[in-house]
């Protein structure tokens, strides 16, 4: 069960590919309960029966303060019948889950906890009214104590639970964010670095993302410039959205910063052309909790990641597999990568962040085995 989350590429590798894949481990067809925007409905609604036709669409109540009248149509949908489990996107669909669960309608509610959610309302200051934060903090502890059992995406995010709301079981998975099954398998036979406008001898960094305010913009632009300034190989590959600071960036240095926005199918072709994927991004609980599924995607791509420190679990990643920096220790000059080095990338990206193969897979098989 979702609440608030559009269709989109994220929603297609973290929600769709993980129905197929406990469909296909279970032997029995999981039902997905999506709530989307009232405004968007149709549209979303369609967008989600396209990808996932097992699948009941709901128009969520208008404005997050009111998220609990969405028990409303839940209830109508479901007082006639059964489920042995509900697996629940983030701490407000537990608690809906939660209620499912005194009407006996659910025997078993999972808290897929995707981040610190609280944390990240006050620190990018998302809804500005202190009332309902505290509100959102309380249905956030509720979850994560009153749940059968929990998915979470690192362990930084199972000691922020152990830190703020008191969790001290042991009832609980690690499960990263894992790679979409859309993108496994995607060659590169449309793109090469000319048709950017980058030489084969040019080292090439690669941000590929929103501008959202935990992606710390401000911050990767300034290790971007430092790199640029420090060695002329230096080129930037952006896949995203043209802004005011990009064409800032791009009108600086002319002619070694490209902005690119993609179709999803064009997204991991045009990654491989580089060399290192940047996760540059501030030190807040937010982000020391997080598990950034471009972290995957570079390594599928090929590349090696320079990451900022205390983004979730992937600092001790890095340092264990060599496959980047941390971006406070990357030294004069970055080297351009061997095709014996991309290859070891997407190796360990198959092993550790595939949902086709065992390391994830079994996770997924012993979620099942506990609680359904």
């Amino acid at each position: 069960m979702t609440l608030g989350d559009k269709c989109s590429g994220i929603f297609s590798g973290q929600v769709v590919d993980v129905c197929n894949l406990l469909s296909e481990q279970s032997g029995e067809q999981v039902k997905l309960i999506s709530f989307v925007s009232l405004r968007e409905y149709r549209a979303e609604k369609r967008k989600i029966k396209i990808v996932y036709q097992n699948s009941l669409v709901l128009p969520m109540f208008p404005k997050l303060k009111n998220w609990k009248f969405n028990i409303i149509l839940l209830f109508l949908f479901t007082k006639f019948k059964k489920y042995n489990t509900i697996i629940c996107r983030n701490s407000l669909p537990a608690n809906l889950g939660l209620m499912l669960k005194k009407k006996s309608i659910v025997k078993n509610v999972i808290l897929d906890g995707r981040g610190a959610e609280y944390e990240q309302y006050v620190e990018y200051n998302m809804l500005a009214d202190e009332l309902l934060e505290k509100k959102l903090k309380q249905a956030e502890k509720d979850a994560v104590n009153g749940v059968d059992y929990r998915i979470a995406v690192s362990n930084k995010l199972v000691e922020y639970w152990n830190k703020s709301f008191g969790y001290s079981q042991k009832e609980h998975i690690i499960i990263p964010c894992t790679l979409s099954r859309n993108h496994e398998g995607l060659t590169n036979d449309k793109f090469n670095r000319a048709s950017v406008g980058f030489e084969n001898d040019d080292v090439v960094l690669v941000y590929c993302g929103s501008i959202s305010g935990w992606q710390s913009f401000g911050k990767m632009f300034n290790f971007i410039k430092k790199q640029l300034v420090k060695d002329r190989l230096i080129k930037v590959l952006l896949l995203t959205k043209e802004t005011e600071e990009v064409i800032s960036l791009i009108e600086e240095f002319p002619g070694r910063v490209v902005c690119k926005w993609c179709s999803e199918d064009e997204v991991m072709p045009m990654m491989s052309l580089g060399d290192y994927g940047l996760i540059i991004r501030e030190n807040t609980i937010t982000n020391e909790v997080a598990s950034p599924v471009k972290f995957a995607e570079y390594l599928l791509a090929g590349l090696k990641v320079i990451i900022s420190e205390k983004i979730g679990d992937y600092n001790s990643f890095v340092k264990e597999n060599s496959c980047g920096f941390i971006d406070a220790e990357v030294g004069d000059q970055i080297d351009k990568l061997e095709e014996q080095d991309k290859t070891l990338n997407r190796k360990l990206a198959t092993k550790f962040f595939s949902k086709n193969e065992n390391i994830i897979n079994s996770k997924y098989q012993e979620l099942l085995n506990k609680c359904i």
